[in-house]
């Protein structure tokens, strides 16, 4: 049987055929690149991104609930809880009184909310404290405050829109909640200036999803602020 060549030897000018890259070739491609640059640049000029900045947000009922806690630790102080779990109160109804037993003195502790009681006996570490916690049946309205921080606050004016992204809910499934800013208080509290914003559809999230009335929510509020072109926001970068 013939024994197979164990290695082909190419003649110069086989070699040079298969390496010769016609010249149309290479002036397509580099045209191609040029126009693919041009386009890129073109983009970057066009396209706008709104600047922003991140910081914890609040939103708060106007109306919060009425919370009482005692905790037994004099023999001549005795406390009555005056309602039950699951009442509702209005208010001015009386929820607890304190009885001094060696002056003789009662003091009568009522409700400031119409709402529905809630009684929290002690945990674990606090056998004796007791709670009374009235959930307002009624929230009319919500405040919504931004904790900004002083680094970047020149930017931020009212008018300007914001995203608002809730711990408790995910944005994949509900949205977020939508408001602008209607003034910002340029006083320092522990490193971080006060925003207040304004919700435009309430408790209704962008996906259309009406979430249930609760005293407080926190989360992250994204302030948008005037937008950079993309080669501005490059050379920003750099």
């Amino acid at each position: 049987m013939p024994q197979q060549p164990s290695h082909i030897v190419l003649s110069d000018e086989i070699q040079e055929i298969i390496g010769y890259v016609p010249h149309w070739v290479v002036r397509w491609g580099i045209s191609a690149m040029f126009i693919v640059f041009l386009i890129l640049l073109a983009c970057s000029y066009l396209i706008r991104f709104p600047d922003t900045i991140s910081a914890p947000v609040t939103v708060s009922a106007t109306v919060q609930p009425f919370r009482i806690s005692w905790y037994k630790s004099d023999v001549n102080v005795d406390y009555r809880c005056m309602v039950r779990n699951g009442q509702s109160v209005q208010i001015g109804d009386t929820v607890l009184l304190e009885e001094n037993i060696t002056n003789h003195s009662q003091v009568a502790y009522r409700s400031t909310v119409k709402g529905k009681v809630h009684i929290l006996r002690g945990s674990k570490k606090e056998i004796k404290l007791s709670t009374i916690l009235i959930m307002p049946q009624e929230v009319s309205g919500y405040e919504v405050q931004i904790r900004l921080p002083i680094r970047g606050s020149g930017k931020i004016k009212a008018g300007q829109h914001v995203l608002i992204r809730l711990d408790e809910y995910p944005t994949n499934e509900f949205g977020y909640l939508e408001g602008f800013i209607t003034s910002f208080i340029p006083v320092s509290i522990d490193q971080h200036y006060r925003v207040n914003v304004q919700l435009s559809k309430g408790l209704m999230t962008t996906l259309n999803k009406k979430l249930p009335l609760q005293p407080e929510l926190r989360g992250t509020a994204e302030v948008m602020l005037d937008e950079k072109k993309l080669l501005q926001r490059m050379i920003d970068l750099r």
